[in-house]
């Protein structure tokens, strides 16, 4: 795959399934939009296609109360997949305040983050609100902003991150800046059953708090930039520009190896059922332990 492919992002479905954004090197070559999404069925040993004439950014999945694939574009176009077939939907906010950055489902929800601080929930099949009270930002204002990532434990305790190290919290009615260590890009942020939150990005930045306290978790490993991060079990991965990152239960920070060309190039790390699941530029691997990986064709 390496030799016709350029991957961008993950996602495990289940322990059997996992799912791949993907962009053909020979149409980007030629300057022509286009997206391969990838699905692995590993007790098939098999890997299904669906072709996009447009770009992906990220995609995620639930499984509950049905399944369902939602693939966001930066234009904000979103492919919705699921049992009934796939339909395409769009979010018009993108034209007017800039590009869409990240897709998460939340609770029953998925939501939208972008520039200008957009969030939008999807309530209804095409229907995407608007709930980015205290955080959006006007067009008309000349500063750069925008939120890259956006998670929570519980649709009433979110947490979005973006431009300028800003760190912004909803708590079911409106959002509120938070106080940030930083003011470095952040890229990604998760949250843990426990309510606490953690956020990645440039310059080796590690965040990690909740509410209106955060705090940086210092760490020598890498100064590269940190795209994306996971809890596997008691320790977290970091998908870095120089490789995969581990911080351990013990609090130590170490490289991984992974297999394949493009163990230097993480993009995207992701875990359920189970299984992490590591997306590089040129290779996508997976594992059941952290040490043992397989890398996926």
């Amino acid at each position: 795959m390496a030799d016709h492919f350029t991957f961008a992002t993950g996602v495990v479905q289940s322990a059997d399934v996992l799912r791949a954004v993907a962009q053909s090197d020979a149409l980007n070559g030629k300057g022509a939009p286009n997206t391969t999404l990838m699905k692995w069925v590993l007790s098939e040993g098999k890997r299904y296609d669906f072709h996009l004439d447009w770009y992906v950014n990220k995609v995620d999945v639930r499984t509950t109360p049905s399944l369902e694939v939602c693939a966001l574009g930066p234009d904000g176009r979103v492919n919705v997949g699921s049992a009934n077939g796939d339909r395409l939907e769009r979010i018009e906010g993108a034209s007017r305040y800039g590009v869409e950055r990240s897709l998460s489902f939340i609770g029953a929800h998925a939501y939208v983050v972008g520039m200008g601080r957009q969030v939008y929930r999807r309530d209804q099949p095409d229907i995407w609100t608007h709930v980015d009270q205290g955080a959006l930002r006007e067009p008309r204002k000349r500063s750069v902003v925008g939120f890259n990532a956006i998670a929570g434990r519980t649709e009433n305790e979110l947490y979005a991150v973006g431009f300028a190290g800003e760190i912004f919290g909803f708590d079911g009615r409106s959002w509120r800046s938070l106080d940030s260590p930083t003011n470095v890009i952040l890229n990604a942020v998760i949250v843990r059953s426990d309510g606490s939150a953690f956020a990645c990005g440039q310059a080796g930045v590690l965040l990690n708090g909740r509410g209106d306290r955060w705090a940086q978790i210092e760490q020598d490993e890498t100064e590269e930039q940190f795209w994306d991060l996971a809890w596997f079990g008691t320790e977290l991965y970091l998908a870095a520009d120089d490789g995969l990152v581990r911080m351990t239960s013990d609090g130590r920070f170490e490289a991984v190896d992974l297999p394949g060309d493009g163990v230097s190039n993480p993009r995207s790390v992701h875990s359920r059922d189970g299984v992490l699941l590591c997306v590089g530029t040129k290779s996508v691997s997976w594992t059941t332990d952290g040490r043992t990986w397989n890398e996926l064709t």
